[in-house]
């Protein structure tokens, strides 16, 4: 216990501490069954993972990174990636393993993280983006993975970003964009099923896990979905919502513009 609150000290999550166990337990039954170095297997307890939520951006933070970047010289390419990466709930590395069919972007089930195959219809802003992204990872070819490498720029950038915010309070990285996706459409939709099958979980409790973020606070952090909230309160148990558009529209996100990047 007094290693444990050390490392909680030093910053460690329990989820890192919990790693680390499961290490040194491992090294401890290999002294015990290989090299009979020690005459007991080693047991350790570990931490509870209790209830985790997802840190996401709200919509108040997303339009004040968008600012920053414009006021502060930042390139707008960057304006334009965690645009898409917020309109599309994609992983980080996502947009650049898949295929372009029409408006359609298609991911294989043996490219995806939880082998669920990825069809997604994007409008012509979102499919100029990414072709941009893509453009900008095929310049780091050279590069060992080209694909972690464009994903380590972008979160740089973003941290840079979030620090001169000055956000503080939760762990902010390019996964809160699909955090805050999920949290909007299932406000939007009401379906377990729908977003489950639109983030690619393969376990229906992992998306339930946003529903543990009671509606005040998600109408506290994108009142663009009062009437959505609203309605769904006003609405019979047995009732259905209708949605009226797959992604939430920001004030400035309008303008952002595709200029070259050399």
């Amino acid at each position: 216990n007094g290693l444990i609150q050390h490392l909680r000290n030093k910053g460690c999550s329990g989820v890192g501490i919990n790693t680390s166990l499961r290490h040194i337990k491992v090294y401890f039954n290999w002294l015990f069954e290989k090299e009979k170095i020690i005459s007991e297997p080693i047991k350790f307890k570990l931490i509870p993972k209790g209830v985790q939520l997802y840190h996401y951006f709200n919509e108040s933070e997303i339009n004040q990174i968008y600012h920053y970047i414009d006021e502060n010289g930042i390139d707008s390419f960057f304006k334009r990636c965690f645009h898409f990466y917020n309109q599309t709930g994609m992983r980080p590395t996502e947009p650049f393993i898949g295929e372009l069919v029409g408006d359609w972007y298609l991911i294989t089930a043996e490219e995806r993280k939880n082998k669920i195959p990825m069809q997604m219809q994007l409008n012509d802003e979102l499919k100029a983006i990414l072709l941009e992204m893509q453009s900008f990872r095929d310049s780091k070819l050279h590069c060992k993975d080209a694909n972690e490498r464009v994903c380590d720029i972008f979160s740089r950038t973003l941290s840079k970003v979030v620090r001169a915010l000055g956000f503080t309070g939760k762990k902010l990285t390019l996964y809160s964009f699909r955090h805050a996706y999920a949290i909007r459409r299932i406000t939007i939709t009401g379906s377990i099923h729908d977003v489950m099958r639109e983030m690619g979980h393969s376990n229906p409790q992992t998306t339930m896990r946003y529903l543990r973020f009671p509606e005040q606070r998600r109408l506290d952090d994108f009142p663009s979905l009062r009437e959505y909230i609203e309605q769904r309160q006003n609405m019979p148990k047995s009732g259905s919502m209708v949605t009226k558009s797959m992604v939430t529209e920001y004030s400035n996100v309008n303008k952002l513009s595709h200029s070259h990047r050399e």
